[in-house]
Protein backbone atom coordinates (compact mmCIF):
# COMPACT_ATOMS: atom_id res chain seq x y z
CA UNK A 1 0.00 0.00 0.00
CA UNK A 2 1.26 3.39 -0.62
CA UNK A 3 1.96 6.37 2.15
CA UNK A 4 -1.08 8.35 1.31
CA UNK A 5 -3.68 5.11 1.09
CA UNK A 6 -2.08 4.38 4.66
CA UNK A 7 -2.58 7.71 6.00
CA UNK A 8 -5.77 8.21 4.27
CA UNK A 9 -7.52 5.01 6.04
CA UNK A 10 -6.98 7.21 9.13
CA UNK A 11 -7.22 10.54 8.01
CA UNK A 12 -10.75 10.97 9.19
CA UNK A 13 -11.20 9.09 12.11
CA UNK A 14 -10.45 10.94 15.25
CA UNK A 15 -12.39 14.19 13.75
CA UNK A 16 -15.77 11.53 12.91
CA UNK A 17 -15.39 10.05 16.35
CA UNK A 18 -15.13 13.15 18.52
CA UNK A 19 -17.98 15.42 16.45
CA UNK A 20 -20.64 12.72 17.24
CA UNK A 21 -19.60 12.18 20.47
CA UNK A 22 -19.17 15.99 21.13
CA UNK A 23 -22.37 16.65 19.55
CA UNK A 24 -23.62 19.79 17.70
CA UNK A 25 -22.42 22.27 20.56
CA UNK A 26 -19.14 21.74 18.97
CA UNK A 27 -16.62 22.10 16.22
CA UNK A 28 -14.26 19.56 15.43
CA UNK A 29 -11.44 20.18 12.54
CA UNK A 30 -7.56 18.97 12.34
CA UNK A 31 -5.21 21.46 12.30
CA UNK A 32 -1.88 18.95 11.80
CA UNK A 33 -0.65 15.35 11.63
CA UNK A 34 2.42 14.34 11.68
CA UNK A 35 3.21 10.45 9.95
CA UNK A 36 5.69 8.06 10.34
CA UNK A 37 6.38 5.30 7.64
CA UNK A 38 8.17 2.41 9.83
CA UNK A 39 7.69 -0.47 6.89
CA UNK A 40 6.13 -1.16 3.49
CA UNK A 41 2.57 -2.69 4.12
CA UNK A 42 1.81 -5.96 2.43
CA UNK A 43 -0.89 -6.91 4.58
CA UNK A 44 -4.04 -6.10 6.38
CA UNK A 45 -3.54 -3.09 8.72
CA UNK A 46 -5.43 -2.47 11.93
CA UNK A 47 -5.74 0.75 14.49
CA UNK A 48 -7.45 1.16 17.84
CA UNK A 49 -9.29 4.77 17.36
CA UNK A 50 -10.82 5.89 21.11
CA UNK A 51 -11.46 8.65 23.62
CA UNK A 52 -12.70 8.26 26.90
CA UNK A 53 -15.22 9.50 28.78
CA UNK A 54 -12.61 11.09 31.15
CA UNK A 55 -10.89 12.63 27.90
CA UNK A 56 -14.69 13.56 26.24
CA UNK A 57 -15.28 15.54 29.83
CA UNK A 58 -11.60 17.21 29.40
CA UNK A 59 -12.42 18.34 26.14
CA UNK A 60 -15.50 19.68 26.53
CA UNK A 61 -14.59 21.70 29.98
CA UNK A 62 -11.42 23.20 28.45
CA UNK A 63 -13.66 23.90 25.65
CA UNK A 64 -16.39 25.74 27.49
CA UNK A 65 -13.75 27.78 29.24
CA UNK A 66 -11.58 28.73 26.63
CA UNK A 67 -13.04 28.84 23.73
CA UNK A 68 -11.24 25.72 22.65
CA UNK A 69 -9.14 22.70 23.12
CA UNK A 70 -6.39 21.65 21.13
CA UNK A 71 -5.83 17.66 21.48
CA UNK A 72 -2.69 15.35 19.83
CA UNK A 73 -4.08 11.80 19.23
CA UNK A 74 -1.73 8.84 18.32
CA UNK A 75 -2.54 6.27 16.12
CA UNK A 76 -0.38 3.14 15.12
CA UNK A 77 -1.38 0.86 12.19
CA UNK A 78 -0.15 -2.31 13.29
CA UNK A 79 -0.72 -5.86 11.54
CA UNK A 80 -2.41 -9.32 13.06
CA UNK A 81 0.68 -9.61 15.32
CA UNK A 82 1.26 -6.04 16.61
CA UNK A 83 4.01 -5.27 14.29
CA UNK A 84 4.00 -1.28 13.53
CA UNK A 85 4.02 0.28 10.23
CA UNK A 86 2.73 3.52 10.21
CA UNK A 87 2.10 6.12 13.67
CA UNK A 88 0.41 9.37 12.77
CA UNK A 89 0.19 12.25 15.55
CA UNK A 90 -2.80 14.08 14.37
CA UNK A 91 -3.41 17.17 16.24
CA UNK A 92 -7.46 18.56 16.45
CA UNK A 93 -9.17 21.67 17.67
CA UNK A 94 -12.35 21.97 19.26
CA UNK A 95 -14.43 24.77 19.71
CA UNK A 96 -17.70 25.74 21.35
CA UNK A 97 -20.39 26.94 18.48
CA UNK A 98 -21.99 29.77 18.95
CA UNK A 99 -25.04 28.89 17.00
CA UNK A 100 -25.19 25.14 17.66
CA UNK A 101 -28.34 25.05 15.05
CA UNK A 102 -25.86 25.77 12.51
Amino acid sequence: MFGGALYASIDPCYVAMLQWRLGKKYAVWDKSAAIEFRKPARTTLYADIECSEAELSAIRSDADRHGRAERTFRIALVDAAGTIYVVCDKVLVIKRRTNPGS
